[in-house]
């Protein structure tokens, strides 16, 4: 008798564990009143949040707001932290006006440890007319295995034909930068605003300050929210300092739109034009514009992210007499994840390829030059609260290419300090 009454308990024990799984099958199917029917069978799981959260998603498939919202609460009485819940909560409120709800739902989120994708997200569904000021900045110290992203020397005594090539030049280096923002939602035009943002970047180099460098810009642009995406159209000027001059001087116009498809899925694209020109007579043959274009897709997941971005940007010299390797033709693709190890460790992981493609062809031959860049970059950061943030970092790079005297490897390592207000 008790080996039957165990049989039967480990058979319903497994039928009320799939009941979870053909609820997440329909539900992916878009079959919601059948994802819904098994996850009332689900008595076992009752008191897990993301069954609440589950069926919260099929209500709002079939339209059904005030359902909806009342699977979000369930799922929040039996997890408080469920950010998803949260988030689908604080859109169905400001939807549905309930002012204070969502008011006070803000004020939950700004104490969770979020992304920095989430936070863009939840700014992006206050539907609120603020007046908002953000600042940012960071220090740090560092190594650069090779500054001057130079080509071994043997290598280059080699192509050149000559000895005395300087090669890969290393240094310690001290870095600051910051940005500071100010947003304002129209309140005379629902939906709009405006934004101006500027940012400054310093580098020096201890043993190579002929690479110091210091970036400045400013940027001020248009907006139009709504409650799954936002229109940014920005107007940016920057101009740079380094190798002990005023180098160059740019404007660019970046259209960007982020698409938020549901909780989890944040689509990013833009369109983008810049205009370099450069300012010593010597560089006035490099000077070029750009047009190209992005598409990337974020995935969201609690306080983690993954993300997939593919850009093309087409280079074109601003003069007949153009200086060598200017116009050419480049495309990229990069990926990487966010990922919180615990409460007290988070890590970073990304990568870039780099394609370029140019129109000159190399000396002496018919071959056009060809690039290929490939970057990794690791991050291990701590959090000491929403506000500063300490990290370690370690970059590889390197650049392959058939005109000898652009490859180049380098490492790159750093600690610093974050903060941001």
């Amino acid at each position: 008798m008790k080996k039957i009454i165990l049989l039967l308990c480990v058979f319903l024990g497994t039928l009320y564990a799939n009941n979870y799984k053909f609820a997440n099958f329909y539900y992916k199917i878009a079959n919601y009143e059948k994802a819904i029917e098994y996850i009332k069978k689900d008595t076992l799981n009752y008191e897990n949040a993301k069954l609440h959260l589950l069926w919260g998603k099929c209500e709002l498939g079939l339209g059904n707001t005030n359902e909806a919202m009342a699977a979000f609460e369930r799922a929040l009485i039996f997890d408080e932290h469920n950010v998803e819940a949260e988030l689908a909560l604080l859109k169905l409120y400001d939807e549905s006006g309930r002012v204070e709800l969502s008011e006070s739902m803000l004020q939950t989120l700004e104490q969770e440890d979020i992304s920095e994708v989430q936070k863009e997200y939840i700014s992006k569904i206050q539907g609120r007319q603020l007046e908002t000021y953000s600042l940012r900045a960071l220090a740090g110290v560092g190594y650069d295995s090779n500054i001057n992203v130079s080509a071994d020397v043997d290598e280059l005594n080699k192509y050149y034909g000559v000895g005395g090539n300087i090669g890969a030049e290393s240094t310690l280096f001290g870095t600051v930068n910051g940005a500071i923002e100010y947003k304002n939602e129209l309140q005379s035009k629902d939906e709009w605003y405006v934004k101006a943002k500027g940012n400054l970047f310093y580098q020096n180099n201890l043993d190579a300050h002929y690479y110091d460098m210091f970036f400045g810009g400013v940027e001020a642009g248009v907006g139009y929210a709504r409650a799954n995406y936002n229109l940014y159209i920005p107007l940016a000027y920057n101009r740079l300092h380094y190798l002990e001059t005023d180098l160059f001087s740019q404007y660019s116009l970046n259209p960007q739109l982020t698409y938020a498809l549901d909780q989890n899925f944040i689509l990013l694209s833009n369109i983008s034009y810049l205009n370099r020109s450069y300012l010593k007579a010597e560089y006035e043959s490099r000077g070029y514009s750009a047009i190209g274009g992005s598409l990337g897709v974020y995935y969201l997941l609690e306080n983690n992210f993954v993300y997939l971005n593919a850009k093309v940007n087409n280079h074109s010299s601003k003069t007949s007499n153009s200086g060598a390797y200017v116009s050419k033709l480049l495309y990229s693709l990069s990926l990487g994840m966010s990922y919180r190890v615990n409460e007290w460790l988070g890590s970073r992981v990304d990568y870039l390829y780099r394609g370029s493609r140019y129109e000159d062809s190399l000396l002496a031959s018919d071959t056009k030059r060809s690039d290929n860049y490939n970057q990794v970059k690791v991050k291990l950061f701590h959090d000491f609260d929403e506000n500063f943030q300490l990290f370690t970092s370690l970059e590889y790079a390197q650049n392959s290419s058939n005109y000898v005297p652009a490859e180049y490897r380098k490492y790159v390592g750093m600690l610093g300090l974050e903060i941001k207000y």
